[in-house]
C-alpha cells in the first residue's frame, strides 16, 4: 500500500483523505442521529356512545387538551370519539363537554378536539388497524411511528371478561395482543405505555402480554371487578348546573389530573402508579407487561400542560357509580328534576316522557338479565355458578361469536348486560360447543 501511495502520490492521498473524511462523517451523523428526539405517538379512544356515557368521552377529550398543551404534535395523535355528547339535545352546555366539576365556568375539554374516527367508523376493526399502520379504508389514520418512537393508548369504555367494547361490536384480548406483537415484530415502537379503563380491564393483559414486547399496561381493575364513574350527580355540576351525567371514570381522572398538577418531566411511570392506586379506591388498578422502564419520566410518554397554576382543585368525591348503572342513575335522576321542578323540563320534557324512558330501562335490565340466566340454566341445569370468576377467557372464538349471536337474535348487548359476559366465559371455558351455545340463544329469545 505504501509503494501505491509513494508511486501515485496525488491521486491516492487525495482518494485516502475523501475516505476518511467519509468515515468522520458516517460517525457524526450517526451521533446526530442518536442524540434526535424521537418522535412521541399516542392513540386516544372512547369506544361508547349515549348520553349516559358522555365520561368516556370527556376522559378522551380532556387526555387531547393535556397532550396537545404539553407539545405533543396533533399529527401524532389518533382519536376515536363517537361525537354524540356535545351536541346531545340533552347537553346544559351545547357544544362542550367538561371532565370535572367546577364552581365556575369550567375547562370545556372539547374545544380544539380533532376527531379523527367518529360515530359509525368507532369500531375494533379500525382500532387495530390504526395501531398496526394499516389502514382499515383509504384515508384512514393511522400510526407512522417508528423502532426509535414511543406510543401513548388510552382506552376508555365498557369491558368484560377478556374484551373491550365499541358501540357496535368487541375487541377480545386475543386480537389485541397479536395486534401489539404485530407492532412489536415490525419495530413500530421503543417503548409502549397503554392505559385501559373498562370493568375487568386487568383480563385484557393478565397472564396474555409477553414481558419482552416492551409494552408498560396499566389497568383501571383487575381481571375480576368494575371500574367505576365518578364526578356522578349530585356533584356533576359545572357553572351551578348539573350535567346530567357523570363527568369522568375514576381511574381516568386520576392520572389526568396528576398529569394537569405534577411536573411530568420529573415524576415518574412508577409515582404516577402509586398515585393511581392510591386515588381509585372502588377497584385495583394493575399492570402487567414490562416493568423494566418505569423509572421513564411522565413526559416521555404523556406530557400535560406547562403552566399549572391555573387547575381548580377538586376533592375526592364520593359521587361514583358503577357502569353497570350509569344509565338508569342518570334517568333516575331526569325523573327526579322534572318531579322537582313540576314542569315540562327544557331538556328532559315532560314527567310522562322520562318516567316511560326510566321503566323502558328497567325493562330491558330485566330481559337482559332473565335471558343470561335462561341460558346459564338450560346449559349447565342449575342456577349457581352463573358469575363466577375462578376462570380466565381463554376460548376466544367462542366468546366473541355467542357475543355476536346475542346481538343478532335479541338486541345489543346494554351496559347493563355487560357483567353477564363473566356466564358466557364460564359456558365457553366449560367445553360446550359455541353451536350449542348460539342454537340455545336463539331459541331463548325467540320466545
Amino acid at each position: 500500500y505504501q509503494r501505491r501511495v509513494h508511486g501515485e502520490p496525488k491521486i491516492i492521498l487525495s482518494l485516502f483523505r475523501r475516505c476518511r473524511m467519509h468515515k468522520i462523517s458516517v460517525i457524526v451523523f450517526g451521533a446526530i442521529l442518536a442524540f434526535t428526539h424521537a418522535a412521541n405517538w399516542a392513540v386516544l379512544v372512547a369506544g361508547s356512545n349515549g348520553f349516559w356515557n358522555y365520561r368516556h368521552q370527556a376522559d378522551v377529550a380532556h387526555a387531547y387538551q393535556d397532550l396537545i398543551k404539553g407539545g405533543f404534535n396533533p399529527e401524532n395523535i389518533i382519536t376515536f370519539m363517537y361525537d354524540d355528547i356535545a351536541g346531545d339535545p340533552s347537553n346544559p352546555f351545547p357544544g362542550k363537554i367538561f371532565n370535572k366539576p367546577s364552581n365556575g365556568t369550567g375547562r370545556d375539554v372539547y374545544a380544539g378536539v380533532k376527531i379523527d374516527y367518529k360515530g359509525v367508523y368507532v369500531t375494533s376493526k379500525n382500532f387495530l388497524g390504526a395501531l398496526t399502520g394499516k389502514p382499515a379504508f383509504a384515508g384512514a389514520k393511522v400510526l407512522k411511528s417508528g423502532p426509535e418512537d414511543n406510543v401513548f393508548v388510552f382506552f376508555s369504555d365498557h369491558g368484560g371478561p377478556g374484551l373491550i367494547c365499541f358501540p357496535s361490536d368487541d375487541l377480545l384480548a386475543a386480537d389485541l395482543i397479536t395486534a401489539l406483537t404485530t407492532m412489536h415484530t415490525n419495530k413500530m415502537y421503543k417503548k409502549f405505555v397503554f392505559y385501559l379503563e373498562s370493568c375487568e380491564s386487568g383480563s385484557m393483559f393478565d397472564g396474555l402480554l409477553k414481558t419482552n414486547l416492551g409494552i408498560y399496561a396499566v389497568t383501571a381493575a383487575n381481571k375480576d371487578e368494575s371500574s367505576w364513574g365518578t364526578y356522578c350527580s349530585p356533584d356533576d355540576v359545572v357553572d351551578n348546573k348539573h350535567i346530567g351525567s357523570c363527568l369522568g371514570d375514576l381511574f381516568s381522572i386520576s392520572w389526568m389530573e396528576d398529569v394537569d398538577v405534577t411536573n411530568t418531566h420529573k415524576e415518574t411511570l412508577e409515582e404516577q402508579f402509586h398515585k393511581l392506586v392510591a386515588r381509585t379506591n372502588l377497584s385495583h388498578v394493575s399492570r402487567f407487561g414490562d416493568l423494566s422502564y418505569t423509572s421513564d419520566v411522565l413526559a416521555d410518554y404523556i406530557d400535560g400542560p406547562s403552566q399549572k397554576d391555573n387547575v381548580e382543585s377538586i376533592s375526592l368525591t364520593s359521587s361514583n357509580v358503577s357502569p353497570y348503572d350509569a344509565k338508569l342513575a342518570m334517568l333516575n335522576w331526569r325523573v327526579q328534576e322534572v318531579q322537582n321542578c313540576r314542569c315540562v323540563h327544557p331538556l328532559y320534557g315532560d314527567l310522562q316522557k322520562v318516567v316511560a324512558e326510566r321503566d323502558q330501562e328497567l325493562y330491558e335490565r330485566g330481559r337482559s338479565s332473565w335471558i343470561f340466566s335462561e341460558l346459564w340454566s338450560r346449559q349447565t341445569g342449575s342456577k349457581e355458578g352463573m358469575l363466577d370468576k375462578s376462570v380466565a377467557p381463554r376460548n376466544f372464538e367462542c366468546l366473541g361469536q355467542v357475543r355476536n349471536a346475542y346481538r343478532q337474535y335479541c338486541g345489543p348487548i346494554s351496559d347493563y348486560a355487560q357483567q353477564f359476559s363473566r356466564s358466557i366465559v364460564n359456558l365457553c371455558e366449560s367445553g360446550r360447543t359455541t353451536e350449542n351455545l348460539v342454537s340455545t340463544l336463539l331459541d331463548i329469545c325467540r320466545l
